[in-house]
């Protein structure tokens, strides 16, 4: 026969209604005349206490937080609300006193299972059958399903502890429902004791002894209560005594202490003794009791900013204080495994003396054990506060700072602005730019007096400049030259004048031939040779005559050019006086081939004007939606720059898009990359500087078109125009540069 799982579940109940009728029937009439008279006092409203335990603990590294578990509830063994108190925290003895703002509190919708010991008095006082209906339909069927319940019956005796049990019916099945009241003094403390034993060991898991009887001592000799609280507490057990004044009578006072010292809570019933109402009443806490234990909250504590000591791992003691609005105040202790984090941040593209010239994004790389999303990164220049940004970079902004060291460091901070972790402070050097050229110009062919100028910032307070000379090939020779030092004018121009730069050079460079090449610089020392410049220059290639300099050179000049005329031309005797008499043809084609040489020169001058307004001037063509890109190869390094600007510089100096170093083959203003005419070109932008595209020689102002993979040689740098999803320049190679 299939027997419902509802008749199944309803067995014991209807078997505890049976045995109820059986023994009770005679007196059912007087006890519902009874339920209706007014009850007498309720000792369970007169001394019940607000009562919070804490149990399990455990430690969030991701939020660097604890996570308690606790029951905690007001005198009427409800839920405290959540603005009904406040909470404070001690961890660690003193090492962190954490506020309100620092703890949440959280109900737990479903608790974690756990086990308890019901001890239940069967003295023949009991009204056995209406105590086992309540426990099984107000207890036992309450409880969550992976809850492990075991039972100790007592009177004069105490049965052995039963298996702890997940199916709560059979447990009453197998041990209530045949349960038959016993005669004799009952040993209630005793048969307590042995329920806290039950539990071998404290744990992470809730552990309660659940007592209901109507017993007291009744003078004999047994467990004294002070030894249940302390094993109880050695266990992280606590006791909730159910008690009812029935045909005897319990304890009230010692039960409740017993409950309150062991983070419990009792209920004492001493109203109407018919068995109907003592059932009821009882029924009624143990539904209050499967509440309460189900009253379970997480209380989580914010450690950031409180230094871990490093065997906290063992176990760091946290004390809560809870401060209800109308109760007592709370308090209960547990003791927490914490370890300290780790945490880490480090300056990713600068070191310590690095000297900068250029802006730089300084960046930073942090890792740590805890969620950094609220974190931030706090950047300090000389112990100044100059960015504090969620942000992994600090865009160091080096021309606006004066020339000189300057300490960096950076911290990591949490959400709490507690510092995490700190970088080593490093020093750096910021390096202004000199402009240095000469006073007019000239940079070939160089003669008689020359005056060099070097511009500066006038908000850099630098004072005197030095300047210094080389051979170009020999750069790290420099020598002072001239007066080797000029100060620095009002408008910010220091001028050095070199009377005689040829008697100058052949003083600091004898032997050299005529007309050799040398590179002039222009410096600020720093306070000490250990330190890095103040300002440099870039190199000026200069190159000195070859033609020795003779004072008054105008008027020599202006002898030397009627002397010529006796010369031979360049176009040599076709144009000779003597050949005009003689050869009547020969002026008509000699102004022909001049004004072919003319004509040429005037269609290169064109040419050369219409590139420099190309490069000057934007058209109006929107830039392709297929995105190109520059990859220069310099000394090994390669890095690739997407072309998203319509005209793209490229020289020898700060001031161009594509800085391209310091090579002395190169101009400070070099080349350009452009977007016109619907395509994308390169050219030269000066008459006097040399590239090669594809390997062909190309020589001031030539417009070349680029196709999608073109290469580029300026002096020593590659660069290699493509497709910005082309990002293997060994596929780009078409020469061998």
């Amino acid at each position: 026969m299939n027997v419902s799982p509802f008749f199944t579940r309803r067995l014991p109940f209807a078997l505890a209604v049976l045995c109820s009728l059986l023994t009770g029937i005679g007196a059912f009439s007087s006890q519902v005349t009874a339920q209706i008279e007014p009850p007498l006092a309720d000792l369970s409203q007169r001394l019940g206490q607000a009562t919070l335990i804490t149990y399990a603990c455990n430690f969030d590294a991701q939020t660097n937080a604890l996570r308690i578990i606790a029951g905690l509830a007001g005198a009427d063994a409800r839920p405290i609300p959540a603005d009904g108190f406040t909470i404070s925290a001690q961890v660690g003895g003193g090492i962190g006193v954490l506020g309100q703002e620092r703890i949440r509190i959280t109900p737990i919708t479903r608790r974690a299972p756990m086990r308890i010991v019901v001890v239940f008095d069967v003295t023949d006082t009991m009204p056995l059958a209406e105590m086992v209906r309540a426990f099984s339909l107000s207890f036992a069927d309450e409880l969550d399903p992976n809850d492990e319940v075991a039972l100790i019956t007592f009177s004069a005796d105490i049965a052995p502890t039963t298996q702890f049990y997940i199916d709560k019916n059979r447990l009453v099945t197998e041990h209530l429902l045949a349960a038959t009241p016993r005669p004799g003094d009952n040993r209630v403390y005793d048969a307590l004791l042995e329920g806290v034993n039950a539990f071998t060991n404290g744990g992470d898991q809730r552990q309660a002894v659940v007592l209901i009887t109507d017993s007291g001592r009744r003078n004999t000799d047994q467990t004294a209560s002070a030894d249940i609280v302390a094993r109880a507490r050695q266990l992280g057990v606590q006791i909730y005594p159910v008690a009812f004044f029935y045909e005897d009578a319990p304890d009230p006072e010692e039960l409740i202490a017993l409950a309150d010292q062991t983070g419990g809570y009792a209920w004492v019933y001493n109203a109407d003794r018919s068995r109907v109402a003592v059932g009821a009443a009882v029924g009624d806490y143990l539904n209050q009791l499967v509440r309460l234990l189900n009253s379970e909250v997480e209380i989580t504590v914010d450690l950031a900013g409180v230094t871990i000591p490093v065997d906290a791992a063992q176990g760091l003691p946290v004390d809560l204080v809870i401060d209800p609005a109308n109760e007592r105040t709370l308090s209960a202790s547990i003791t927490c495994p914490v370890r300290p984090l780790d945490h880490a941040i480090r300056f990713l593209n600068i070191d310590d003396g690095t000297t900068l010239t250029v802006p730089l994004n300084v960046n930073v790389e942090t890792t740590s054990e805890t969620d950094l999303s609220d974190s931030r990164v706090v950047y300090f220049l000389n112990d100044v506060v100059v960015r504090s940004t969620t942000e992994r970079f600090y865009r160091l902004d080096v021309p606006a700072l004066a020339p000189g060291a300057y300490e960096l460091r950076a911290e990591l901070r949490g959400r709490n602005e507690q510092v995490l972790a700190s970088t080593p402070t490093l020093t750096i050097y910021v390096q202004q730019g000199l402009r240095l050229n000469t006073l007019d110009g000239a940079q070939t062919n160089l003669a008689g007096e020359v005056q060099f100028q070097a511009i500066v910032n006038l908000n850099m307070n630098l004072r005197d400049v030095q300047f210094r000379i080389s051979r170009r090939d020999t750069p790290e020779t420099a020598e002072p030259f001239g007066a080797g030092v000029a100060p620095v004018q009002d408008d910010g121009r220091a001028v050095l004048t070199v009377p005689d730069i040829q008697a100058e050079v052949a003083r600091l460079f004898p032997g050299d031939p005529a007309g050799s090449a040398y590179v002039v610089s222009a410096i600020v020392p720093g306070e000490s040779p250990d330190v890095p410049l103040l300002a440099v220059s870039d190199p000026l290639a200069i190159t000195v005559s070859d033609q020795p300099f003779v004072p008054g050179a105008a008027a020599n000049q202006a002898g030397n050019a009627s002397a010529s005329v006796n010369r031979p031309s360049a176009l040599g005797s076709l144009v000779s006086p003597e050949s005009w008499v003689y050869q009547p043809f020969t002026l008509p084609i000699a102004l022909i081939v001049m004004l072919v040489i003319l004509n040429i020169l005037m269609f290169r001058q064109v040419g050369r004007a219409r590139i420099r307004r190309m490069i000057a001037v934007q058209d109006r063509h929107e830039l392709s939606d297929r995105l190109m890109a520059i990859t220069v190869r310099r000394a090994g390094i390669v890095k690739t720059h997407p072309l998203t600007k319509k005209t793209v510089y490229i020289g020898r100096g700060s001031q161009n898009d594509l800085n391209v170093g310091d090579d002395v083959a190169i101009s400070r203003q070099h080349g350009v990359v452009m977007w016109r005419r619907n395509d994308w070109y390169f050219a030269n932008r000066s008459g006097r500087v040399v590239s090669r595209v594809n390997g062909r020689r190309r020589r001031g102002y030539v417009l070349h078109r680029l196709e999608p993979i073109t290469e580029i040689q300026i002096g020593n740098t590659h660069l290699y125009f493509h497709s910005n999803a082309q990002q293997d320049i060994s596929e780009m190679t078409k020469t061998n540069l």
